[in-house]
């Protein structure tokens, strides 16, 4: 019996994944064809998402499937709907950053990320993160520098409707905000 094609892509997702204890994500990613690659950020010392071509809003920037789904948020993963969290393959989106001024979207529904707003060649790939994660596992203060920074990022739980209006959310974010108390 022949194996579905997504099983095959997973199997080898995951053994990308596990095949080394320490990965050279820079190494396996700056040479793809992906149009990203993983480099080591000069300011923060950390590995971040930049483009490798231009792209325009509204184009995909990249397609990716789910893997390791899980009840409970982690470090690199991303809520997926209510109850559910999961890490995105290709590993290399895992170093995507936060912004309150994003230049993508994760849209969970039709697993691809879409650009936003025109992006240049070596521009780090941001996302707002209350846009897809409720109550986040590890909150954090926001660098982003932009006119509408949040100062601290903990989940779209903790954001007022208004300033989540302005965002494109996932249908799970905006389902629960509207089932819950406005703080």
């Amino acid at each position: 019996m022949a194996v579905p094609l997504f099983k095959q892509f997973y199997k080898v997702a995951r053994q990308r994944q596990c095949s080394s204890p320490s990965p050279s994500p820079i190494a396996q990613y700056k040479t793809s064809n992906n149009g990203y690659a993983v480099v080591m950020d000069n300011e923060g010392g950390y590995l971040t998402l930049i483009a490798q071509k231009q792209y325009s809003a509204g184009d995909i920037f990249s397609a990716f499937l789910l893997a390791d789904v899980a009840p409970k948020p982690s470090y690199h993963s991303v809520q997926i709907d209510e109850r559910s969290h999961s890490t995105l393959y290709p590993t290399a989106l895992q170093y995507i950053k936060h912004s309150c001024d994003p230049n993508v979207f994760i849209d969970i529904h039709q697993s691809y990320i879409v650009c936003l707003k025109p992006i240049q060649i070596d521009e780090p790939i941001t996302v707002f993160y209350p846009s897809t994660e409720w109550d986040m596992s590890d909150g954090f203060t926001c660098l982003c520098e932009s006119h509408d920074c949040l100062g601290t990022v903990r989940g779209a739980k903790f954001i007022d409707s208004a300033i989540l209006n302005r965002h494109r959310l996932s249908r799970h974010i905006k389902r629960l905000k509207s089932e819950s108390i406005f703080y």
